[in-house]
């Protein structure tokens, strides 16, 4: 369009210039040591116009022959980068196809024709570890901190993410608490260290970190509550195989509150208290946490507790009858409490009842026969030891989380 606008200025110029020089002709006269030159006006405007177009083109000629080297370099440089584009994209085609040899090849093909060359390294990076090959793998990485030295933490973050994967934990924390001086809050390196410290066991240091992760919203709400729990979980069962209950206590009293009021870790918590003949305090957590919620597991556990006047604690599980009346925990609880009271009518009809819900319940049988041996009937006593052998616990009740 620019063209043909030009094009036709340019006819009317001549048209109008054309008509002028018919009406008047003139002309011009040049005389240069002793030289004259005559012409008509449109012959010297004519000769002017072709004069100045010939200059304007042989300047640029000229021009363009200068400058042709490097338009030459450009347009490789262009070509190049155009090959290494085209190669990053096969390869990561490749390498979500899961054709690692190949993707690999074509990663690294054009890797150094671009200035952008990161994404080519990384990407190679993870196809050599799938084909288990560390070392390339390492090489590609270095290459990359060559290549792109600024980009130190994405980089650094990549090479983690990869050692973590190959199960080479110790070296990928290294890493990421290198990166963590870099940037202490970056959600993703936070992610990753909790994942790296959950494989590696070190709940205290996965303790340590929890308020960061929650803080910055890494995980979803469920994998946070799931990760918690097994951190703790992990920490308690620590103290408990250390024989430590100043450890354990003190790890109760960092739970997070939702934890606090969790049936699995009082029945854990409450068990230790039994061992350590702490009973006063097993008796009063187990209590109150009945009485926000009921769980079979802990009213099992309140049956074990022994305090000097089981007589208040026959009057609380009495009442929790009136709501769990068909509950053989319960039930054996109260069977329990009553052979300590030495109420064996009582006792009897509490421990045949729960044997009436639970018929193959080891517990109940065994309570049954320490009732007899207790009141004086060998013969019975002997029959109900012998079947609590031949019976399991309800699958509820046998393990404590």
């Amino acid at each position: 369009m620019r063209w043909l606008i030009l094009f036709i200025v340019i006819l009317i110029a001549a048209v109008l210039l054309a008509i002028v020089a018919l009406e008047q002709p003139g002309y011009v006269l040049i005389n240069v040591g002793g030289w004259t030159v005559e012409m008509t006006f449109t012959l010297f405007t004519a000769t002017l116009l072709l004069g100045f177009a010939a200059g304007y083109y042989l300047v640029r000629f000229v021009g363009n022959a200068w400058n042709l080297p490097a338009r030459i370099k450009r347009w490789r440089q262009v070509r190049q980068t155009s090959r290494a584009y085209r190669a990053l994209n096969k390869g990561l085609i490749l390498l979500q196809e899961g054709r690692w040899k190949k993707a690999e090849k074509q990663l690294v093909k054009h890797a150094g024709a671009t200035p952008t060359s990161l994404p080519n390294y990384l990407a190679a990076a993870r196809a050599a570890q799938a084909q288990g090959a560390p070392d390339r793998r390492d090489n590609y990485i270095k290459q990359a901190y060559e290549a792109s030295p600024r980009e130190e933490f994405a980089i650094g973050l990549a090479q983690a993410n990869l050692l973590a994967e190959a199960q080479r934990l110790e070296q990928a924390l290294a890493t990421l608490l290198h990166l963590q001086q870099l940037a202490p809050q970056h959600p993703q390196l936070l992610k990753l260290l909790g994942q790296v410290y959950l494989e590696l066991h070190d709940w205290p240091q996965l303790e340590n970190l929890l308020p960061s992760l929650l803080r910055h919203k890494v995980f979803e709400e469920a994998e946070l509550d799931d990760l918690t729990r097994q951190c703790y979980q992990a920490l308690m069962l620590q103290a408990i195989r250390a024989g430590s209950p100043d450890q354990l206590q003190n790890i109760w009293n960092r739970l997070p509150g939702a934890l606090l009021y969790d049936a699995a870790f009082i029945r854990l918590y409450a068990g230790q208290l039994l061992a350590h003949a702490r009973h006063e305090e097993a008796e009063s957590l187990l209590r109150e946490a009945l009485e926000r919620r009921w769980d079979d597991g802990l009213v099992y556990l309140y049956g074990q507790v022994e305090i000097p006047q089981p007589q208040k604690m026959l009057v609380v599980a009495e009442h929790w009858l009136k709501d769990h009346a068909m509950s053989a925990a319960l039930l054996l609880t109260l069977g329990r409490i009553c052979i300590r009271t030495r109420l064996w009518g009582k006792a009897r009809a509490y421990l045949e009842a729960a044997q009436g819900l639970e018929p193959d319940w080891a517990d109940i049988y065994r309570e049954l026969g320490n009732l007899h041996e207790l009141t004086g009937d060998a013969v019975d006593a002997l029959a109900y030891y012998r079947k609590g052998l031949l019976v399991t616990p309800p699958a509820a009740l046998q393990q404590p989380l």
